[in-house]
């Protein structure tokens, strides 16, 4: 019996081991990981996908990454990387930075990889896994000791004479301001009157420059500087337009920069920019000092970029929509 298994059973098992590691070894194989399944709204966090095949037995064809996904905005993309081992596999493999202004639990896109097989010219499709992330506001604090709720007490209620006269001359007044308020702003002239493109262009850049002056540690200086950001494109664009822009929404100014054509790198960092301030302004949102400069520096680029097109075009923004 010990010989038959010497003889016989090990070789055989060998056999079947180093099939076994061979076919799998031809199959392509997908790699997804994610470095945080949980992130705050604004908050940024990276996704890596990995293909290993062998170089000679399979020709690759990689996905292409839009500008944006459902709930989640392409931050960064990496340039597609490839590494050859000593037993003849490649593993090619790229890195996408993502973040999120959607509050709840969503779910990561799969993407499409095919394999073309040279052996016999077969087709194989394999997809990246999706992972759920989870994008919430800041945690709020638990642990602090919950008080009693004070009984109710009962509340008197007087009514006197000055009442009425008190009530009485407040309307007065507030006719008064009503009745000199509607003089004073018809008088005064427009807000959005037509200047020049080019002392918009300038005011604007001035306008940028004078941000400076905030101190993006501060969360009240911060909020400001994102607030008057914004404010300075839009007044930017109701100046050149002619029309007003003040109301308009960040989906509204990046379909305009898209009328435009412009640069997809520069509406990319632009829309960013938008939604951080956005998130700064009605999610108390704290962005790092780099990120705020990062998006002025988005937003002064965009209008570098309308000025050039509306000196080439020869028209205001109202010709374009």
């Amino acid at each position: 019996m010990l010989i038959f298994y010497r003889k016989y059973f090990v070789p055989f098992f060998l056999f079947v081991l180093l099939s076994a590691n061979t076919a799998i070894s031809q199959t392509p194989t997908i790699q997804t990981l994610v470095d945080s399944n949980e992130i705050l709204i604004g908050g940024q966090f990276h996704l890596k996908i990995s293909a290993s095949y062998v170089a000679n037995a399979f020709v690759i064809k990689w996905f292409s990454i839009p500008d944006s996904l459902p709930h989640f905005d392409v931050i960064e993309t990496t340039r597609p990387d490839s590494i050859s081992t000593y037993n003849g596999f490649t593993t090619f493999s790229q890195t996408i930075t993502l973040t999120s202004f959607d509050s709840g639990k969503w779910s990561l896109p799969v993407f499409r990889i095919n394999f073309h097989r040279l052996k016999d010219n077969a087709n194989i499709v394999l997809y990246s896994d999706s992972f759920p992330v989870t994008v919430s506001f800041s945690v709020a604090d638990t642990s602090a000791i919950l008080k009693d709720i004070k009984p109710g007490y009962d509340v008197s209620v007087e009514y006197a004479a000055w009442y009425w006269i008190a009530a009485g001359l407040i309307l007065l007044l507030g006719i008064g301001l009503s009745v000199w308020a509607y003089r004073y702003w018809k008088k005064k002239p427009s807000a959005l009157s037509p200047i020049s493109k080019i002392a918009a262009y300038e005011q604007a850049l001035m306008a940028l420059e004078a941000l400076n002056q905030y101190q993006l540690s501060s969360p009240e200086q911060v909020k400001i500087y994102h607030t008057q950001l914004v404010d300075i494109l839009k007044k930017y664009l109701s100046a050149v337009a002619s029309s007003n822009h003040l109301n308009k929404s960040t989906s509204d100014l990046i379909m305009l920069f898209n009328k435009y054509a412009l640069q997809n790198e520069a509406v990319t960092k632009a829309a960013a920019s938008l939604r951080c301030s956005d998130a700064v302004k009605f999610a108390k949102y704290h962005p790092l000092a780099e990120d705020s400069i990062a998006s002025k520096l988005a937003v002064q680029k965009i209008i570098v970029l309308l000025n050039k097109t509306i000196i080439a075009a020869g028209n205001s923004i109202n010709n374009q929509q």
